[in-house]
């Protein structure tokens, strides 16, 4: 996989909502997933790779 983008059931930032991001986080770590993961503070509208 080379990119993931979440948003919470509600539409808005991960863990606002009711989805479990325990087990999204947990799946992607299984699958050795080294991509970037958006901060709750991030500002950019884009991330990138460090």
């Amino acid at each position: 996989m080379e990119h993931f983008h979440a948003n919470d059931c509600n539409g808005y930032i991960p863990g606002s909502g009711s989805a479990n991001y325990r087990e999204i986080v947990q799946g992607l770590l299984e699958i050795n997933y080294s991509g970037y993961y958006p901060s709750k503070s991030s500002t950019s509208s884009q991330a990138r790779k460090p």
